[in-house]
């Protein structure tokens, strides 16, 4: 599982929780979704 910040701000509280649950906290703004047939293929 990822979880891509884009412009959330996490707590500390929020950022331990998602480790603890194993999610891989990504950060950084998201520019634009590519999806090819339908399907989300990336992020840019």
């Amino acid at each position: 599982m990822v979880f891509f910040v884009h412009t959330y701000d996490l707590t500390p509280a929020e950022h331990v929780q998602l480790e603890a649950r194993g999610v891989r906290i990504v950060r950084g703004e998201i520019a634009r979704l590519v999806v090819e047939d339908d399907l989300l293929t990336a992020l840019r």
